[in-house]
């Protein structure tokens, strides 16, 4: 089973810090939990076996990353949210799993989804995901391309 993580796994979190579970990278720790091992080879996991729930706070968990895409699974309890954020250098990709929720957006009309739901996000659109109040909903998030922190911050900020 991998382990559950709650923070931002995204390099624009780390380049600019986009909210969605953000946490502060100048610690060594939270920065060395955020990276995650490049995979070159064919990987197999039983989705629903990675379901993990709490009441805190949705459950993120990272599935794979290349150099091509990031894939996470995200598990919210009713009523919780991910708020406004966005993603400068990477388009995502929502499938719905399980459950009922909205997509929002702060330039445009939400999409409410549901299982098979798939939505498209482009890189630099604000966005955000609601739960219903009475509704479970579990995303699996396929961004890209997948790159690393220090390879985010090179094509952010030229270095």
């Amino acid at each position: 089973m991998l382990p559950s993580r709650k923070l931002c796994r995204c390099p624009d979190s780390i380049a600019r810090g986009c909210n969605f579970g953000y946490q502060d990278p100048s610690s060594p720790q939270q920065d060395e939990d955020r990276t995650m091992e490049l995979i070159d080879r064919v990987e197999h996991h039983e989705i629903l076996d990675l379901a993990e729930y709490s009441s805190e706070d949705f459950v993120r968990k990272p599935v794979m990353q290349s150099q091509g895409i990031v894939c996470d699974f995200v598990c919210f309890e009713p009523g919780q949210a991910a708020g406004f954020h966005k993603h400068p250098v990477q388009d995502e990709i929502f499938y719905v799993v399980e459950g009922k929720g909205v997509i929002t957006f702060e330039e445009r009309d939400d999409i409410p989804v549901k299982p098979g739901s798939v939505v498209f996000t482009p890189s630099g659109v604000v966005h955000g995901v609601e739960t219903t109040e009475t509704d479970r909903l579990v995303l699996m998030l396929i961004k890209g391309p997948g790159i690393t922190a220090k390879t985010a911050r090179a094509f952010m900020h030229g270095d």
